[in-house]
């Protein structure tokens, strides 16, 4: 009979002509030494079962786990790609662009809706990378919606074949629409409001217009935005809104001489330096603000006006202009 590898101190003495020949008491020394052996080998054994057990377990459980992720990313790609689809029906309808980009808005938002808030949180950290410190500076919409979903969205489309980068453009976009919008444009109406200035009284000048109701010569730069600040406050809050590009060339117009006459303007600007820098007030960064409504935003309401790479850059152009907008602001929103 051969003999296994076993941990007995004189292995010969088990082989049978050892045992036949054996005296009772090298018997008895031999059978407790193999008793010993025997234990510790089903100890062994019911640990290696029991691991065995627990490992087929585990293996099981994440499988389960994996089933289920994939069917969450197979769902993603088909509400990503269904998004897709939807944006070029309203591409196709005869709108005009701002009403083509609110309906894109909305569709947006309701892709969004349906992810779990769970699946936001890596962008959240990849939103707080890219900003830093000033992510404690960002409105609560920005920081909770805009930029995470298009972090989100930047991730999914990018790995669609021949995909629209349309949907993240608009959502960074937003975000530097939201930032201008309430950081000054509302600011600046709930102050006139809690003030009970009387615009039409104070900004008279900038309202002034010919016997045919078009603004002189002398105030067309800030005819428009002070006509639209009189009856904006006379409007529930809730319908307080400037377009980005609006913006960009209201906030243009508070760099050059016109500022100087207008009493409007010049209010504004005094406004804006309480809460910005006076490195804010920049003629090319509101330029940038104007190219970025014109080449960004604005061509996401068309077909192939964005490809891949021009995306890309926009991506990069537009992160990089909200960064410089939160370093100017004086005051964090969050702790």
């Amino acid at each position: 009979m051969k003999i296994p590898i076993i941990p007995v101190s004189e292995l010969n003495q088990l082989s049978d002509e050892a045992i036949e020949n054996a005296e009772n008491s090298t018997l008895l020394l031999l059978r407790e030494e193999l008793e010993i052996y025997k234990a510790k080998y089903e100890a062994v054994v019911a640990e290696k079962n029991q691991l065995w057990e627990f490992m087929a377990n585990r293996v099981d459980k994440i499988d389960t786990k994996l089933s289920v992720i994939i069917e969450k990313i197979d769902n993603i790609i088909d509400m990503i790609n269904t998004l897709q689809n939807e944006i070029k029906v309203i591409r196709s309808l005869s709108l005009p662009e701002e009403q083509i980009l609110d309906f894109i808005e909305k569709k947006i938002d309701s892709v969004i809706a349906n992810i779990e808030k769970k699946n936001f949180d890596l962008y959240i950290e990849i939103t707080k990378a890219w900003l830093n410190d000033d992510w404690n500076k960002l409105e609560a919409l920005s920081s909770d919606v805009f930029l995470p979903s298009a972090e989100f969205l930047f991730d999914k489309v990018r790995n669609i074949e021949n995909a629209d980068p349309a949907p993240f453009i608009i959502q960074y976009c937003r975000a530097l629409e939201n930032e201008l919008l309430k950081k000054i444009f509302i600011a600046y109406l709930k102050h006139l409001k809690e003030e009970r200035i009387d615009c039409y009284s104070v900004f008279s000048w900038d309202l002034e217009t010919n016997g045919i109701g078009i603004p002189q010569s002398k105030n067309k730069n800030s005819y428009q935005f002070a006509k639209k600040i009189a009856e904006l406050l006379k409007k529930d809050e809730s319908l307080w809104f400037f377009e980005l590009g609006n913006m960009s060339v209201t906030l243009e117009y508070i760099t050059g001489t016109s500022v100087e006459k207008s009493p409007i303007l010049s209010h504004f600007r005094d406004f804006i330096l309480k809460y910005f820098d006076v490195n804010f007030i920049d003629k090319e960064f509101f330029n940038n603000l104007k190219a970025i409504s014109k080449d960004y935003r604005n061509k996401a309401a068309h077909p192939n006006s964005l490809n891949s790479t021009s995306a890309l850059i926009g991506r990069e152009t537009i992160r990089s202009q909200i960064k410089s907008l939160l370093s100017h602001y004086k005051f964090k929103t969050k702790e």
